[in-house]
This record gives C-alpha cells, structure tokens and sequence, in this order.
C-alpha cells in the first residue's frame, strides 16, 4: 500500500502533464474542423440560391436551381375579380448577367428580362379587354415583375388598380339624362355635385345624403336616377320598397324607387369591386339633370334589357249609381230571372305587365351571360263600370 502511494506521488505530475497534452490536442483538432467548415461553406448566394465557395460552379449550379424556382412560382395579376396567371415562358434568366454582377459573400439579384413583352401584353389584352391594357403603364408593372423575380420570390399578385396612368384612372362608365322634371326637385338636386360609392361594399342612399336637407321627394328622384344609371354597370343586388302610393308623374310609368327617410325606405346595393366608383349629378337647365357613373375602366360589358315577363289579366269593377236607367246615353241593359241590370263603362280595362332588367355581362373573349337583376310591375287598369240593379216587381 506505501508502495502503491509512493509511486502515485512520483508519477503524478506525468500524469497531468499526459491529460494536458490530450486537451490541448483535441481543441487544436476541433479548430481545425471549424476553420476547414467556414472555408468550405460560402455565404455568396443568388436569392435561395447557395452558389458554394467554387466560382467555376456558379454557373452550374445557377442553371440547376432557377429552372427548379421557375417551376414553382406563381406570379399572378388580378383586377375586378378577375385573375391572370403570368406566363414565366415570356421571360429568360440571364446567367451570364447575374454571375458579372456578384459580390462574394452577399445576397445578389437574379438577373432577368422579358423577351416576349408583345406576347405578355397580348394575355393582357384577351383577359382584361383593350380599356384595360391601354390604361395600364406597362413598362412600370413588367419593372416590378422582374423586380420580384430578382430576389426569387416564390408567390406574388400584382394589382392592376396600382399600374393605371393617372390620365386614365377614372373614365365615363355610363349616363342617363333624365327629362320633364319638376322646377323644384332640379333645384334640391343642386345641392349634390356627386355621390362616391365605396369598394367591395353596400352602398345606402340614406347614408350617402345624411348630411344633406333633401325632401324624400328629391331623395326619390335621387335614387332612380342612380338606379337607371347603375343598371348598365356593374353593381348587384338592387334593393328598395314599392311605394303603394303609385309613382309620380316624372318617373312616366318606368323605374321608380322611393325613398322616406322616417320610415327607412333605403335604397341600397352592392359594390364588388376594390375600386370607388363615382355619380356625378349635373343640372341641365330647369328641367333636366344629367348623371354619370365614373371610376376605373371595365373588363367585362354590362347592357341592360327590359323584357316582358308575364301579362296580367285586368279585373273588372262595378261602382253602384242608381241613377243609370234605360234612358243613360250607352246603357248596357240585362236582366236575370229577378233582377234588371243596367251599367254604363266608365273605364276601359288595361292588362298590367310584369318587366324583368335582364343585364347581359359579355368578356373580353365574346363570351355573354344573363343575369336578372329585378322585376318591375305595372299593374291593371280595371275595367269600370257604373250600375243599378233594380229588383223586378212582386220579386
């Protein structure tokens, strides 16, 4: 055991000096690891792309992997609902380009050009129709596409309503000029220069003239003009009450839409479309009001159709007077087993109609659809009669 001690304590400082040696060893092994690791690992990238430390390789790698991006990515224009897929065939990577342009250990652009633009502004075209395209400043959206595909991005959108030359953002859309008005309601009107309508929204004309002291006359006016006018475009679900009153004289049998602000007779529809479409009310003279829809081009046409939807049978309608006898100039004289019948017309009848506004939605591409938007119900006139019935006598 003293043996055993002994030789410990001579050997002891071997020892230590065997396991520092060790250490030191393995930490300039580990450095070695570490700096042949950094050396081997380059942070020059093109976007994704790790291009590696061996510049003879750029070129190969960089024509494996954009291919493989290419093939990936979805870039997409969108504009009234109404979503194109950019063809990426049109456009060439330049490897030559993105390589002379490389800084080392940086993320670099991807550099790239469009080499079929005619073919690119063609799609444009067929897809979203000739006021479209020559609204869009072509040369600032196809900058931005090759600006995305630079940095290898994967997914984008591009919205057209970001593309439109100032000088064609907001264009004529449609116009009703409305006649034979009354002096007083052209007057009110003046009041409103123009009523803007909200993107992807209900528009209420109630809310739209809160601020203002139109009468429920002038709102009512207000509101057919805009509905005629709204039905050639793009706006859906028209909505608003029948007044049980009949329509005034200036809606001439046609559309009428009533408004009363206290008993929250509203009209109101629907605006689909990211984009603020405007009417602009215009006086012409004491009787006449011209109003316009404006805001950004269309890609579809929208006409619309009165159509007759159904006949609707008159009724016929008897007012007693007993002074018709058989001395009444054009007495109609009957009689039954009891009574003797003597009436005189008063009142031809008229057969009501019921009018459906068909509007026919036609693409760029000549394709058309036909959507009812709502029904209008002229109704009968009863044929009138006045009569007296008169008892025979011991009956």
């Amino acid at each position: 055991m003293d043996k055993t001690k002994r030789w410990i304590k001579n050997n002891l400082v071997f020892f230590i000096s065997l396991v520092g040696i060790g250490l030191a060893v393995i930490f300039a092994v580990s450095i070695v690891q570490i700096q042949l690791f950094h050396e081997d690992v380059s942070t020059t990238r093109v976007g994704h792309i790790r291009l590696g430390n061996d510049e003879d390789r750029y070129q190969t790698v960089l024509e494996q992997e954009i291919p493989e991006y290419l093939d990936g990515c979805i870039y997409t224009l969108t504009y009234q609902n109404k979503d194109m897929a950019v063809d990426l065939d049109y456009l060439s990577f330049l490897t030559d380009e993105t390589i002379r342009g490389l800084n080392e250990e940086e993320n670099n652009p991807a550099v790239f050009e469009l080499t079929d633009a005619n073919s690119f502004s063609s799609d444009i075209t067929d897809t979203y129709g000739t006021d479209v395209a020559d609204a869009l400043d072509h040369d600032v959206l196809q900058s931005d596409i090759l600006s995305a595909l630079s940095d290898l991005r994967h997914a984008v959108k591009f919205d057209l309503n970001d593309y439109m030359r100032a000088s064609e953002e907001t264009i004529t859309l449609a116009s009703v000029l409305m006649d034979d008005l009354p002096d007083d309601l052209v007057n009110d009107l003046r009041a409103i220069d123009a009523i803007d309508v909200a993107p992807n929204a209900v528009f209420s004309l109630l809310e739209a003239t809160s601020g203002t002291d139109l009468d429920n006359d002038a709102l009512s006016l207000l509101a057919t003009m805009v509905l005629k006018t709204g039905l050639n475009a793009h706006f859906t679900d028209f909505s608003f009450d029948d007044d049980p009153g009949g329509s005034p004289l200036w809606a001439d049998g046609g559309l009428y839409v009533p408004v009363k602000r206290e008993n929250h007779f509203d009209f109101t529809f629907f605006n689909p479309f990211a984009q603020v479409y405007t009417f602009t009310i215009e006086p012409q003279g004491d009787k006449q009001i011209l109003i316009t829809l404006s805001g950004s081009p269309y890609v579809n046409t929208y006409t619309i159709n009165k159509d007759t939807k159904q006949s609707i049978q008159y009724p016929t309608e008897y007012v007693t007077d007993a002074t018709v006898d058989d001395t009444t100039d054009g007495v109609i004289i009957s009689e039954t087993d009891t009574e003797m019948i003597y009436r005189v017309l008063l009142q031809e009848g008229q057969n009501g109609t019921i009018y459906e506004y068909v509007r026919t939605v036609r693409t760029p591409g000549g394709t058309a659809s036909d959507v009812v938007l709502l029904y209008q119900i002229d109704p009968p006139t009863p044929k009138l009669y006045a009569e007296n019935v008169i008892p025979k006598a011991g009956e």
